[in-house]
């Protein structure tokens, strides 16, 4: 079981979502605290594409 754990950890597939999956995590938290601000998420994330 182990074995089989540890492959799967250590696949191609992990190391190319890892990182995607971080920066959504990181998304979403933003958003949470931006709401909690009282300001809009997506208004902020419109202006960061913007600006980009």
């Amino acid at each position: 079981m182990k074995e089989r754990l540890l492959i799967i950890w250590n696949s191609p597939v992990i190391d190319a979502l890892l990182p995607v999956l971080a920066t959504l995590a990181a998304l979403v938290v933003v958003a949470f605290m931006l709401l909690a601000l009282g300001a809009n998420p997506l208004v902020a994330y419109a202006a960061l594409i913007d600006g980009a």
